[in-house]
């Protein structure tokens, strides 16, 4: 069966025992970084005093999972969503990017792998640091493709400094900070994105 790589959050989980459904932003045994975008689904609620976003649990039916489900997908503006089955009850989950995990591997044309605490080992990508802090900007790079699934981006700061050159060399390379990311982190990022695509 073919495998798949994805940039998931986890919406909310559901217990057949107690007969509830609770957010994921409130789930405490779940990592922060898999649950940090569901805050936003969260301030929604708050903004607009619909209590179904905001309360920590709500008595579940077999329908309530999936609904909330797919009002987080619609405000993260999620690719997908998917539920799996747990001991006790299933976990719903959206993600903002998938493919195939061979995939990967074969097109990732001898870039190095690297270490992500977030997400263990993946291929190496490089950004400019304004993208890593505030990635829903223009993002300035190839159009990725089968060959360079990740290229190198940058902001539209750092784009100036490539201008007054017409490409990146030693001279204009000193005045931006790059960031080394696994692909996993890139992906989710540059699904954030306003794309402007370049030639370098």
């Amino acid at each position: 069966m073919p495998k798949v790589l994805a940039s998931i959050q986890v919406v909310g989980t559901t217990s057949f025992s107690g007969g509830t459904w609770r957010w994921g932003w409130a789930n405490q045994s779940l990592p922060p970084n898999v649950t940090k975008a569901m805050e936003k689904v969260r301030e929604f609620g708050q903004a607009g005093n619909i209590p179904e976003l905001t309360e920590v649990e709500l008595p579940d039916d077999e329908y309530l999972g999936w609904g909330m489900t797919a009002v987080a997908s619609k405000l993260l503006k999620a690719k997908g969503a998917y539920r799996c089955p747990d001991d006790n009850g299933f976990v719903y989950v959206i993600y903002s990017s998938i493919r195939f995990a061979a995939n990967d591997v074969e097109t990732a044309n001898g870039r190095k792998r690297v270490k992500c605490n977030d997400h263990g080992t993946g291929f190496a990508t490089y950004v400019c640091e304004h993208l890593v802090s505030n990635p829903a900007q223009g993002w300035f790079s190839q159009e990725p493709d089968e060959e360079h699934k990740w290229p190198d981006a940058w902001c539209s700061a750092c784009d100036a400094f490539f201008q007054e050159q017409g490409e990146w060399n030693e001279k204009n390379e000193s005045k931006i900070k790059i960031q080394l990311l696994c692909h996993y982190c890139y992906e989710s990022l540059r699904s954030q994105a306003r794309f402007t695509e370049t030639e370098d």
